[in-house]
C-alpha cells in the first residue's frame, strides 16, 4: 500500500508591498523608488553645461579674429570639452570614474587660453565634486 503524501497549500507571494492598512476591495499602493536622486541630476546638468561651454570656446577659437592664435590651445579646449561631454554621458553607468575624468580635464582646460571662458570648467568641477560627494 502506497502512502499518500500531503501537499501543503502554498501561499501566493504578492510582488507589491502594501503601505499601511488597506481596506478590503481597495488596491494596495505601490511604493516606487525615485529614478534619480536630485544631486546626481544636478551634477549631470552642471557637467553637461560646462562641457558645452568648453566646446563653444574651442570652436570660437577657430575664428581668425578671436584672441587665441595658438593651435595647441584650440586643440586642448576642444579635446577637454569632448572628453568631459563623453564622461558626462557615461555618468549614469560609471559615476565615480566619470567624475574623476571630469575633474582632471576641467583642471586641464583651466590651463589653456581661452580657459573655457572660465565658467565652463568651473561648472564641470562643481558637478564632479557634487557627484563624488553624493556617491
Amino acid at each position: 500500500m502506497a502512502k499518500k503524501r500531503k501537499v501543503k497549500a502554498r501561499r501566493k507571494v504578492k510582488s507589491r508591498r502594501k503601505v499601511g492598512r488597506v481596506e478590503p476591495g481597495v488596491k494596495a499602493m505601490v511604493v516606487e523608488k525615485r529614478a534619480k536622486p536630485i544631486a546626481v541630476q544636478a551634477a549631470y546638468n552642471l557637467c553637461l553645461a560646462g562641457s558645452i561651454i568648453l566646446l563653444i570656446a574651442g570652436i570660437l577659437s577657430l575664428i581668425p579674429g578671436f584672441s587665441v592664435t595658438n593651435l595647441v590651445d584650440i586643440f586642448a579646449n576642444l579635446l577637454c570639452g569632448a572628453v568631459i561631454l563623453i564622461a558626462t554621458i557615461s555618468m549614469k553607468k560609471v559615476p565615480v570614474i566619470s567624475a574623476i575624468f571630469i575633474l582632471l580635464f576641467s583642471v586641464i582646460a583651466l590651463l589653456f587660453p581661452p580657459y573655457g571662458f572660465i565658467v565652463g570648467p568651473v561648472l564641470s568641477l562643481i558637478g564632479a565634486i557634487i557627484l563624488l560627494i553624493k556617491r
